[in-house]
């Protein structure tokens, strides 16, 4: 299985528009304030996952990431839950973890 990459992303969102719509239909959307729940896999820390499959090749991504990438247009290196539920959709619970302090 392929690793997360950007590259990755871009491709499930741009190549499979069909599995786009496949995706929303595994989130159970309620209130904004609220979480939504992930009905699909979910990786050993509890993290929403989808695998879809591009030329032969299986790829897997965290839907936490995916949507933040959808609604943003960029990825950075961590996508944080406010409400810490990994299994948690909910693009209004998504945000950017600061980055690591540097030490010398």
């Amino acid at each position: 299985m392929a690793h997360n990459t950007d590259e990755q992303y871009h491709l499930f969102r741009q190549s499979h528009r069909e599995l786009n719509q496949d995706l929303w239909r595994l989130i159970e959307r309620r209130e904004s304030r609220l979480c939504w729940r992930w009905l699909g896999d979910h990786d050993e820390e509890g993290y929403a996952r989808y695998k879809f499959e591009h030329d032969g090749e299986v790829y897997s991504l965290q839907v936490h990431r995916y949507l933040y990438y959808a609604l943003y247009d960029k990825l950075p290196p961590v996508v944080e839950h406010s409400c810490d539920n990994p299994w948690c959709c909910n693009m209004n619970h998504l945000v950017i973890a600061p980055a690591p302090a540097i030490t010398c």
